[in-house]
């Protein structure tokens, strides 16, 4: 978002009254959708932003009521939500196959969902159940939905 803030910046040669009622918009949706437990969800599963952020630990600290919010209203079956609970471990912790070398620089380098179809989350056991919540929540953060609801408002703004 910063990144397209800038380049619209740039579009309008730095003059704040020309982007900033723009910006307001995009400020006030993009701040409701930050605050989602979706979005805590996608945050944490997100390796590239967990474990870049300035404080990971704090980071995953802030975005766990969210991640608890959807398993719960995702994953009915206790069994399996305590199984999701354990492989997280794993994976916030860095541990088992997440402690490797290859899978710690793969964080950055791989799109999320890429990421998580290459690295099977518990090899011994064989239990994908938090490697198919990750894709799943991954694959509904990157659904062009969102985005043509906002073309739909953009377009709505007069510039002039």
């Amino acid at each position: 978002m910063e990144k397209a803030k800038n380049k619209s910046m740039n579009h309008f040669n730095y003059r704040d009254r020309n982007y900033r009622p723009i910006f307001d918009i995009v400020d006030r949706r993009w701040g409701s959708q930050m605050s989602s437990p979706l979005y805590s969800t996608a945050y944490i599963l997100n390796s590239t932003r967990l474990f870049t952020s300035a404080d990971p630990t704090e980071a995953l600290t802030m975005h766990m009521v969210g991640f608890i919010d959807v398993l719960e209203r995702m994953i009915p079956d206790r069994g399996e939500l305590d199984k999701i609970s354990t492989l997280l471990d794993f994976y916030t912790k860095s541990e088992g196959i997440f402690s490797r070398d290859i899978v710690i620089r793969h964080r950055t380098m791989k799109l999320p969902t890429n990421w998580w179809a290459t690295y099977e989350v518990d090899p011994k056991r064989k239990d994908p159940a938090l490697k198919k919540l990750a894709m799943k929540i991954l694959g509904l953060t990157c659904s062009a939905s969102g985005c043509e609801r906002n073309w739909s408002t953009f377009e709505a703004i007069s510039l002039e």
